[in-house]
């Protein structure tokens, strides 16, 4: 949540614990906005809230792995993924949920 709040604080982080990162803060940004956008934003996290995980996400990655022999066999995430432990009445979560609803219509 304080990463998405303040991306460029965050890529200074990034590069501080990694400093040959410096040469590609451009690229470093980049690829946070592009994951925040496309991984954190989504339409299912926007109507199931933060940290919830959609299972036709993992159904594809699964398939995937499977088709490119990384992985043996299939995975039923509703076997395997539970949202139990994700705290979402927690403030933190509740107000990131909040936060990102009107970027991700």
């Amino acid at each position: 949540a304080a990463a998405t709040r303040d991306p460029e604080r965050a890529i200074d982080v990034l590069v501080d614990r990694n400093a040959t990162l410096e040469r590609n803060r451009e690229i470093e940004r980049r690829k946070f906005e592009t994951a925040a956008n496309q991984l954190q934003f989504t339409p299912y996290v926007r109507d199931h809230g933060w940290g919830a995980q959609d299972p036709a996400r993992w159904r594809r990655l699964g398939e995937t792995l499977s088709e490119t022999a990384l992985l043996e066999g299939a995975i039923d995430p509703d076997a395997v993924w539970t949202d139990e432990f994700r705290p979402a009445d927690e403030p933190i979560v509740a107000e990131y949920t909040d936060r990102i609803r009107p970027t991700a219509e």
